[in-house]
């Protein structure tokens, strides 16, 4: 095998970028690998035009369980299935980060792989988008790289490089030497922290920028060239003459863009050959782009008509809407309206994931997104969730965790569903909006309310201006899609999303500094609703208890082959009994049932001492004593010389089976039996 090897340092770890011939019909391929961390990236690229009228970009990230050295999957099933959420958000960030970097009218199919060969603690989101970056810019493939990616962590004011404390928030910027083209965080952070952040991550982008540019030079392949036409003629003309100034006059007004698109599909369908009707639209494409930017940036005119900074108009509802779930709240920010459903569950239903990053490992909070055809008007399949329900969920999952109550403290399993009915920009800022209702609606103890808000960036000209609470043209055709969720006085989670090849991070701060205040808007309306949480949870909800038993006694409230806690949960009509390592035991029910439940577990689990008296009943007699049932189903024996002061002969001529008796605790043996005393408990008992 032929190989070249380059490494570089960040920040202590020793970073491996490998060129070789094992993936020698790829476009450009590579391998990176940090500490057990092993990945192979690949770039391949058609040979042909796709015909298509978009950019056919596929990126997918393939999880091997053979990278942690295990065998998993189901009983049935051991080979990998359907990528992990893991898998689609790691595909979706790097597809996000190189997007902006193809040229413009290139078609040609390009699909990146990314196949983790070895998983240990390092980050292979890092490690894909810079694996993809580099497969690309030493290919032949376009790619206005390299780019460069910097995850780090941060807790209180310390900044790391990869992973620290599982709760420290966490950041990855993605970006060239001009600015960034992607961000994701989650955690609690204010801006003087994000501002740091970004600083801290231009450093590492540009030592990975200079890096890359080094090996490129070495390894990179002359790039094909694209070729671009030029727009016929007789769509320029049609276009002139027919809707132009029709175009500029509904700029700046509540008629939609989307309407004079259609009108145009119309007049090009009857005036032009059948194909020259794409690049039509393709056109009409790139002048309303152009045409949404200068009058943003030259004149301060939106799309609607609004302020730059100015937020559509709210509504907020908490409850009412469904009965049987067990909190709902329903958000409105303009034409973008969300429904979001809480149902909550004991311990039992939490979600055990199965994945080489993740094996094995519960989850007690979910929020799941659904996008439905009709929410943008439109007919289409429904099915499984797409890469987008699940990017989008995900986010909004991130946004609402760091204000849920500990599992301790709520030992609940949630699970929040967001329906988007209506939609022109941002569902899944809406999506955090409802959630946080619903969560207060359904009694759960959250503090604050959570919000979220979507920023945009025009530009013409070299020049920039931000818009406060984009709407579906302008995320359509502007050039930054940055969305920041939080508390009043903290951001739980950022995204950026760029059109253009980067944005100067001074514009991505201001972005945010005017999010953080847009934000807290939002959330005086949510609050306006409903400003704490209700005090009980829903009726409906299940009722759980936490018991706390000795680790020893887990095996006894087991029971052999499961018998003693399926007899509990038998009797007591409970749904769930969840014991961990450590003895905390959550019963799951309806409040009478889990209380009947837990004087069951407390009976089987509980402690004895020598010198405690119990009244008991005499359940069995032999001839060395009697078996006395205490304390529920325990049993004791008497020993025939604990029966009496006096001598006993017979123990049938003191006590028969059902006799109630007092005794006492006198030894507890290694193996659980108890010896039990009448005498010491009452001398005086058979006289």
């Amino acid at each position: 095998m032929q190989e070249k090897k380059y490494s570089i340092d960040i920040d202590g770890n020793t970073l491996d970028v490998v060129f070789s011939d094992l993936a020698i019909n790829a476009n450009g391929s590579v391998m990176l690998s940090v500490g057990k961390t092993k990945i192979l990236v690949t770039a391949c690229m058609s040979n042909s035009d796709s015909h298509l009228p978009y950019f056919p970009l596929t990126v997918d990230f393939e999880e091997r369980f053979y990278s942690i050295g295990r065998i998993l999957g189901s009983r049935f099933m051991r080979r990998e299935g359907r990528p992990s959420t893991n898998a689609t958000l790691t595909s979706r960030m790097t597809d996000r980060t190189i997007r902006p970097l193809f040229p413009d009218g290139f078609h040609r199919e390009v699909q990146i792989v990314t196949t983790c060969l070895s998983l240990g603690d390092y980050d292979t989101d890092f490690l894909s988008i810079l694996g993809a970056s580099l497969a690309l810019s030493v290919s032949d493939i376009p790619f206005a790289g390299p780019v460069s990616p910097a995850s780090l962590t941060i807790d209180g004011d310390s900044f790391e490089y990869q992973g620290i404390k599982e709760d420290a928030s966490k950041f990855m910027f993605c970006g060239s030497k001009s600015g960034i083209t992607m961000i994701e965080q989650e955690g609690l952070i204010d801006h003087k922290q994000f501002v740091s952040a970004v600083r801290k991550a231009e450093d590492t982008i540009k030592k990975l920028h200079d890096f890359q540019t080094t090996i490129i030079a070495e390894q990179g392949k002359k790039k094909i060239e694209v070729k671009i036409k030029d727009t016929p003629k007789e769509i320029v003309d049609l276009f002139e003459q027919q809707i132009k100034e029709k175009l500029q006059n509904v700029i700046g007004t509540e008629k939609s863009i989307y309407d004079i698109k259609d009108e145009w599909k119309e007049v090009a369908a009857e005036k032009l050959e059948n194909e020259l009707l794409d690049q039509a639209i393709n056109y009409f494409e790139k002048k309303v782009e152009t045409l949404v930017h200068q009058k943003a940036v030259k004149e301060g005119v939106r799309v609607d008509g609004r302020g730059l900074d100015q937020i559509r108009q709210l509504s907020a509802k908490a409850g009412g809407l469904v009965e049987t779930v067990h909190g709902t709240g329903i958000f409105y920010r303009g034409e973008t309206h969300v429904l979001s459903a809480l149902t909550l569950g004991g311990p039992g239903d939490a979600l055990m994931l199965n994945t080489p990053e993740e094996p094995e490992k519960e989850k007690f909070f979910m929020h799941h997104y659904n996008f439905p055809p009709f929410a943008s008007g439109e007919t289409g399949r429904i099915g499984s969730p797409n890469r987008r329900m699940i990017g989008h969920g995900a986010l909004a999952e991130k946004a609402i965790a760091k204000i849920l109550p500990s599992q301790s403290s709520f030992p609940y399993t949630i699970r929040i569903v967001s329906e988007c009915l209506s939609s022109n920009g941002s569902t899944s800022m809406a999506s955090v909006c409802a959630s946080s209702l619903a969560l207060m609606d359904g009694g759960v103890p959250i503090k604050e309310h959570v919000a979220g808000i979507s920023m945009g960036v025009m530009t013409h000209d070299g020049k920039y201006v931000v818009l406060t609470d984009i709407q579906g043209p302008e995320d359509h055709y502007g050039g930054m899609d940055l969305k920041v969720a939080g508390t009043k006085d903290k951001m739980t989670a950022i995204q950026m999303d760029t059109k253009l090849q980067s944005v100067p991070s001074d514009v991505i701060i201001e972005a945010v500094e005017k999010a953080n205040t847009a934000k807290n808007t939002v959330i005086k309306t949510l609050d306006s609703e409903i400003s704490a949480h209700r005090t009980n949870i829903s009726k409906d909800a299940p009722s759980i208890i936490k018991v706390k038993i000795s680790p020893d006694m887990i095996g006894k409230v087991i029971g052999s082959g499961g018998e003693s806690i399926k007899k509990i949960q038998e009797i007591s009509g409970v749904s769930d009994i969840k014991i961990e390592d450590d003895g905390s035991v959550f019963i799951t029910g309806k409040q009478d049932q889990t209380e009947i439940a837990k004087k069951m577990i407390d009976d089987i689990a509980h402690e004895f001492n020598v010198g405690e008296n119990y009244e008991g009943e005499v359940s069995s007699i032999k001839d060395f004593g009697a078996f006395v049932r205490f304390f529920g189903e325990r049993e004791g024996l008497v020993h025939i010389s604990e029966m009496s002061k006096d001598h006993v002969t017979n123990v049938s001529d003191l006590v028969k089976v059902g006799d109630s008796v007092p005794v006492v605790i006198k030894e507890i043996k290694k193996d659980g039996k108890i010896s039990l005393s009448i005498k010491d408990r009452n001398p005086e008992f058979f006289l």
